[in-house]
């Protein structure tokens, strides 16, 4: 007989954001994390201190919080909407200082390490 493993046991608890000003709006960001959103994240940490103008830099995390929030397949989130959401850059950072938290959480959590991997760590 094959051995099971059933994938659906290592989904995370997911992350929720509620709308600064409209408590009643909660942003689900799923507890699977995609290698897209993981890979635009490691981008995102590489680029932002090499970025010189403070607008790019703006605009490049507005971009980031869009693609997080997004993440939640119940809203239609754009860059447009994080400008007018949350036109705070504390929110913005907040959203994605969290969701780097959540993510590094994932990947540290020694109940998902391989053997292999767990073995090196001793």
């Amino acid at each position: 007989m094959a051995k099971v493993i059933d994938l659906s046991a290592f989904i995370q608890e997911g992350l929720q954001f509620i709308d600064p000003y409209d408590k009643n709006i909660i942003y689900n960001i799923p507890g699977e994390i995609s290698t897209k959103l993981y890979l635009k994240m490691l981008d995102y940490m590489q680029k932002i201190n090499d970025i010189q103008d403070e607008k790019e830099s703006l605009e490049f995390t507005q971009q980031i919080v869009a693609d997080i929030l997004s993440l939640d397949k119940e809203k239609n989130i754009d860059i447009n909407y994080v400008k007018q959401r949350f036109d705070n850059v504390l929110f913005l950072q907040i959203i994605i200082r969290e969701t780097l938290k959540h993510i590094q959480s994932i990947l540290q959590n020694e109940n998902f390490k391989s053997p292999e991997s767990a073995q090196n760590t001793k």
